[in-house]
């Protein structure tokens, strides 16, 4: 098939970093129905259910920061091994000293160790690449990840009503798994074993010194881009947190988490069929005209959810959810990949996406006092408008981008024939 062949020939360790997405989500049970835990099974309200989540995604902020500078001078792989690890022990404190009040605490401290970890990913698969190949490994790891994904769910929603225990058992055992595939194929990446072939091409990705602040401003456009992001991560985030509740609401607390854990599973599937052909189809665009492109699939995906309440009408929704989904997350880390000094990868990934997931951030937070006085169907025309501006917004940096492409090509063209008329004249 023409639109596989796109993977073949990548380095090596990338297909061990595959095999360890794959099993690292296809155990990824706690996350999907977390919400729903923390109400239905700890007795939460969901105020209270959407500060508990919130706490946990800004613990990214000082994970992540922490996470950014340890990658860039201890090592992208000593980190994640050693924080995901603490990751796992995470989740098995909820099995071993399983006290209600603690619990939410366990949650916020696991994701803080795998905030630790995150911007490591991003900077070993950056280092393992070049822009030539680098849409293609990011898009066969979102791939891998999603193949996971596309049974985790399913597992998590028969083990959520039977054997409750077991998600974060199931959680932490393949975190450890996924780690050993690390340990085993995937090498130490360092910003010095790559400073030499970065040739003229890749003149962004060349080292910087200065201040991680003098660095980000030399590169406002992608400080902009990660602003306008802020916006899509506040609509992205209610897939999680708004749309289980809705769930709940019109199908019933029992059949509310199986369709969930179905429209997941359809997630994972279409991921995994659609993925090769949209990334083939898609990959002589630039990374943030297709970073745009995908703002409009959620614009429209979001549309549906305000139409109606049915189970075939959410899985064509999903559908549609999923093709932005797809271009958004692996366009969006090869824009980042492209605009980062090799030095700088760690703290890049790390700042640049706390200030894209401020909206992951507030969005369970915001829609959580919302829906306190307000039906699940209400809170859709404000996240249209909003996807709606985000598209918007990307869409014209992605205009002003190109301009600024041509004018510069232009300029550079005319020093060099002054400098041929100069050379002439003498």
């Amino acid at each position: 098939m023409k639109a596989m062949k796109q993977y073949r020939g990548l380095p090596s360790p990338i297909y061990w970093i595959f095999l360890a997405r794959l099993v690292n989500t296809m155990g990824a049970f706690v996350h999907p129905f977390l919400a729903i835990y923390l109400t239905e099974t700890l007795g939460y309200s969901t105020a209270q259910a959407g500060i508990y989540v919130t706490y946990s995604v800004m613990a990214y902020v000082p994970g992540a920061l922490i996470g950014g500078r340890l990658v860039d001078q201890w090592g992208r792989k000593r980190v994640l091994l050693f924080f995901q690890a603490l990751a796992a022990c995470g989740y098995l404190a909820v099995v071993l000293v399983p006290n209600p009040i603690w619990i939410p605490w366990y949650l916020i401290a696991t994701a803080f160790f795998n905030s630790v970890a995150q911007p490591a990913h991003g900077a070993i698969t950056a280092d393992l690449t070049t822009p030539d190949n680098r849409q293609q490994a990011f898009s066969f790891l979102y791939l891998g990840t999603n193949i996971g994904f596309a049974i985790g769910p399913l597992i998590a929603g028969f083990l959520f009503n039977r054997y409750l225990m077991w998600i974060f058992i199931g959680d932490a055992v393949t975190t450890l798994i996924a780690l050993f595939f690390i340990a085993r194929g995937v090498p130490e990446t360092k910003p010095e074993e790559t400073a030499e072939a970065l040739g003229q091409d890749r003149k962004a990705e060349q080292r910087e010194e200065g201040s991680l602040f003098g660095v980000l401003l030399r590169r406002p456009t992608l400080l902009i881009f990660s602003f306008f992001m802020i916006l899509i991560s506040f609509v992205v985030v209610q897939l999680n947190f708004t749309v289980p509740l809705q769930f709940n609401d019109w199908f019933g607390t029992e059949n509310g988490k199986s369709y969930y854990g179905i429209l997941m599973s359809v997630n994972g599937l279409t991921v995994i069929a659609l993925t090769p052909f949209l990334i083939h189809w898609t990959q002589k665009n630039s990374a943030i005209f297709n970073v745009g492109l995908s703002n409009l699939f959620y614009f429209v995906a979001v549309l549906m959810l305000g139409i109606q309440a049915s189970l075939p009408w959410y899985l064509a929704m999903m559908l549609v959810w999923t093709a932005g989904e797809i271009l958004q997350i692996t366009n969006y880390n090869v824009y980042l990949a492209n605009h980062t000094p090799e030095n700088y990868r760690g703290r890049f990934n790390s700042v640049i996406n706390i200030i894209q997931g401020t909206g992951y951030a507030v969005g369970p937070m915001i829609m959580g006092r919302f829906l306190k006085t307000h039906t699940t169907w209400e809170v859709w025309p404000m996240v249209q408008i909003i996807a709606m501006a985000a598209t918007i917004a990307v869409m014209a940096l992605f205009v002003w981008e190109k301009r600024f492409a041509k004018s510069r090509a232009r300029k550079k063209v005319e020093k060099s024939e002054l400098k041929t008329e100069t050379q002439n004249a003498r």
